[in-house]
């Protein structure tokens, strides 16, 4: 799913409907489990990079991605 994510994203970027994209995949599939997920995958609407750990960076050769930070640890009032 993660790195599935990525896939989403640039559907979305390209300005392309992720669901669509992601049945003709698994369309090229042979039935089972693999192309059900990602026809689930591909319509699902709260994918976002943020949620499954990437962020999209510009580099010289264009945009890429990276893992995003990780959320910083709650501090609490024990000075722990």
């Amino acid at each position: 799913m993660v790195g599935m994510a990525l896939h989403h994203h640039v559907a979305r970027q390209l300005g392309q409907e992720p669901a669509v994209l992601f049945d003709r995949v698994a369309d090229r599939l042979p039935e089972g489990p693999v192309p059900d997920l990602l026809r689930k995958f591909g319509a699902r609407k709260e994918i976002t990079l943020r949620a499954f750990g990437w962020q999209q960076i510009d580099t010289a050769d264009g945009p890429d991605f990276i893992p995003a930070p990780s959320a910083s640890p709650v501090s609490n009032d024990r000075g722990a």
